[in-house]
């Protein structure tokens, strides 16, 4: 379980360092409206210093997609 948890940090922190430059501010500011992030739990969820919640994949998921990047 702790692997599939790394797992999805790494899959969260690729995706979001890809994104391009037009929407990365919009990306941002959705996560942490949505998931209630300040912008130091962002970094520290990409930074792995802070494990990704099961409860905040589906919504990763759907703002990702929305934007038309598969995330996980």
């Amino acid at each position: 379980m702790e692997n599939e948890k790394k797992k999805y940090n790494a899959l969260f922190k690729a995706a979001y360092n890809n994104l391009p430059r037009g929407i990365y501010l919009e990306v941002n500011k959705e996560l942490r409206k949505q998931l209630e992030w300040s912008q130091s739990l962002l970094y520290m969820r990409l930074s792995g210093a802070r494990t990704i919640k099961e409860s905040e994949i589906p919504v990763i998921r759907m703002i990702f997609a929305k934007h038309g990047i598969d995330v996980f």
